[in-house]
């Protein structure tokens, strides 16, 4: 019994040290797959099971709905921060932290059977995403983080219109497609420009077309109380498209870059 008890032990820990958060699932979705660090593949017994498992989907008994939203506070710091030329200090130590605003990330879904092996669901989250502020003070010892780019945001919006097919008691398969689009934008302060003598904000503001990708689940139970969770999802690819534009700019700043042939 000894050994027994040893070997889940080993097998538990062994697969829970592949079970991490991704830098693409930022956000979460759904207050359960939230809950579980996004390990939910093997579970997705809710409405965004379109996102973690379509198979599961084959689990909701009746109709159901649910909303929610991620209160996120986007917090980066620098301590000590310092910068040395040969040997010597010329900036620092100095410490500071972001000036972002805190982000709402809503999502929503819905799910419900269709007959006794089929099942369907749709919902619209955020997969993932972030908008983060420095100051913005043109000077690199009073402002280091934001002296050149003081603001950038890149954000995913997505619907998955899914379904499910209950093969039998024990296996579940899936199948969703998500149309998504992304927005994507930077504030820079131009050291291209400062050579010139000019002091100027360069903005971009870019979005995609909708583009499409596709997620395929499978779920397994061998035991009632033990489910087994496989998911694909595929690449994405956008095209941005956008416009750039130099802001923040005296007359005589402007007079420069016209000479320059820059309007």
């Amino acid at each position: 019994m000894r050994k027994q008890i040893t070997f889940i032990l080993i097998l538990v820990f062994s697969l829970s040290a592949t079970a991490f958060a991704n830098n693409v699932d930022t956000f979460g979705i759904g207050a359960k797959a939230t809950s579980l660090g996004g390990a939910y593949a093997g579970y997705a017994a809710d409405p965004f099971a379109v996102y973690y498992n379509p198979a599961g989907l084959t689990q909701i008994k009746e109709m159901t709905a649910a909303f929610g939203f991620t209160l996120t506070d986007p917090n980066m710091k620098a301590k000590d921060y310092t910068v040395k030329k040969d040997g010597n200090t010329i900036m620092g130590p100095k410490s500071f932290d972001d000036e972002s605003d805190n982000l709402i990330v809503p999502h929503i879904g819905y799910a419900m059977p269709l007959s006794s092996k089929v099942a369907i669901g749709v919902a619209v989250y955020v997969p993932f995403g972030l908008h983060i502020k420095w100051d913005d003070v043109n000077d690199p010892v009073a402002g280091p983080a934001g002296y050149n780019c003081h603001e950038s945001w890149y954000v995913r919006k997505v619907i998955t219109p899914s379904i499910a097919y209950k093969v039998n008691e024990k296996l579940s398969l899936g199948f969703g497609v998500s149309i998504g689009q992304s927005e994507s934008g930077s504030y820079v302060n131009s050291y291209a420009l400062y050579q010139k003598g000019i002091k100027g904000t360069i903005e971009g503001d870019l979005e995609d077309d909708l583009n499409y990708s596709w997620n395929a689940g499978v779920m397994y139970k061998p035991m009632e109380k033990i489910s087994l969770g496989l998911t694909y999802r595929s690449r994405a690819e956008a095209d941005f498209e956008g416009d750039l534009e130099i802001t923040n700019l005296s007359d005589a700043d402007k007079a420069k870059l016209k000479t320059a042939g820059i309007t």
